[in-house]
């Protein structure tokens, strides 16, 4: 694990995969801190410019797109954890919701930051989204859960067990992303 950018933030992947010096180019799990809760699952970054190979978002896309073991793992993780996807876009320091994808039933609900109008839409059609962000933004890709900071300080130490499942529930996800 790595800890990020002066904040209430680690980094876990495999060590093998990740360099701290362009730590960006690489999948990872995340847990954080903030005032209201902590928040953690599994985080993924585009550049905002060309994309070399040394970046996990293209082999990312594809595994949205067409890998159909890992979607379906993914979505028994989000139904199970109650995990959603929160896509970002970086043209100002903290950053634009561009949009949410939830399961509801049995398949991905798109919602946009307005919070009108949810849309069902396909594992395809998430990374058609993602495709279609501008080359020239940077962004990056949430798939987490959070809990409240109460629940957080109350769980102490045990706080590790949900924290972990997510994790494990993740790692078919991110061992596609990275090519293990």
């Amino acid at each position: 694990s790595w800890s990020i950018y002066r904040r209430a933030r680690v980094h876990i992947a495999q060590p093998s995969h990740y360099n701290t010096k362009f730590k960006w180019q690489k999948a990872k799990f995340i847990f954080a801190l903030d005032s209201e809760k902590a928040w953690y699952g599994y985080y993924i970054e585009k550049n905002d410019g060309p994309m070399s190979d040394k970046w996990d978002w293209p082999r990312f896309l594809n595994v949205l797109e067409g890998d159909s073991t890992v979607q379906d793992v993914t979505e028994s993780a989000m139904r199970d954890l109650e995990l959603t996807w929160s896509i970002y876009t970086y043209g100002d320091p903290d950053g634009k919701l561009i949009g949410k994808a939830k399961l509801k039933e049995d398949h991905l609900s798109w919602t946009p930051p307005s919070d009108d109008g949810r849309e069902s839409i396909a594992w395809s059609d998430l990374a058609q989204r993602l495709r279609g962000i501008d080359s020239d933004i940077y962004s990056a890709a949430f798939l987490i859960t959070s809990m409240g900071k109460q629940r957080a300080i109350a769980a102490g130490v045990e706080l590790v067990e949900p924290v972990a499942e997510v994790y494990r529930a993740l790692l078919p996800l991110y061992r596609a992303t990275v090519g293990a």
